[in-house]
Formats: C-alpha cells, structure tokens, sequence
C-alpha cells in the first residue's frame, strides 16, 4: 500500500480535522450530558417500563425531554463560537501544504498579527468575529425562546 499522508495532503486534512474534532469534543459532551441525564427521577423510568415502554420509547419520551434545557443551552452557547474553527487544533496539524484547505480567521488574524505585526488590522478582524459571533448568540437565543420554553435569558 501508498503511505498516506494525514497532515500532508488536503483531501486527507479535512477528514482528519474533523475526526480530530469528534474526539476532542466527545469528553466534554459526555460529561454535560452523563450529568444532565443523572437528574433525571428514576421513578419515571421504573413506571415507564412497568406500563410496558422499551428502550427506545424511554429515551425519546423521558430521556430527551428532560434533558432538553441542557441540549439548548449547548446549542446557544456553540453557535456562538461557530466562526471559531479551533485555533490551538489547526495551528498545531497544519502546514504550508495544507494552507488553502485549513486557513482559518484564527490563523489568519495570528498570521496578520503576529508574524507580520500588523497588530491594529487583526485587532480589527477578530473584534468583527467576536461581534458576529455575540449577534449569533442573541438571535439564536431569541429563537429557542420562541421554539421552546428555554433560553439563556
């Protein structure tokens, strides 16, 4: 078999970053999750299994609806850092092979800022991301808020 080139070659890049991605965030979810999923009252399992519901039945109409305010409060708070492509991730795998398919406003801002000391125009981009990002925090918060009965505030 061709050796294949993870970090090197930009097709590979991708699916690398994003399988990177997955595992990086799997913790943090299971741990927000595991913890939503523990306030739930055991009693409601134990009555819904003796009226005869599987398991299925138990996650979609116990489970899902109870730890509904956490999955929106995630969901509002990601979509705020949506433009934020993870700085430390890219930075540390990419190279100039890779630039076109893994530049991102980060490494760009970093690039324009630091290596070409163009200090007030990254200044600039990164505050043009941190208001998009806070404008994105509020409309979706606005949304869940006419969807459903939770949001931030």
């Amino acid at each position: 078999m061709k050796p294949v080139y993870f970090l090197g070659d930009p097709k590979w890049f991708v699916f690398t970053l994003i399988i990177t991605g997955i595992w990086q965030s799997c913790g943090w979810g299971s741990i927000i999750y595991l913890a939503a999923i523990s306030n739930i009252s055991m009693e409601q399992y134990e009555s819904s299994f003796l009226d005869g519901a599987n398991r299925l039945q138990r996650a979609i109409y116990i489970t899902i609806p109870s730890i509904l305010p956490a999955i929106t409060i995630i969901f509002i708070l990601n979509v705020g850092s949506i433009l934020n492509g993870g700085f430390d991730q890219i930075f540390n795998l990419y190279n100039e092979g890779v630039y076109k398919v893994a530049d991102i406003i980060d490494t760009y801002v970093y690039r324009r800022g630091l290596i070409k000391l163009e200090y007030s125009y990254s200044t600039a981009v990164n505050l043009f991301k941190s208001v998009i990002g806070f404008f994105m925090v509020l409309l979706t918060n606005q949304f869940t808020k006419k969807v459903s009965d939770y949001s931030l505030w």
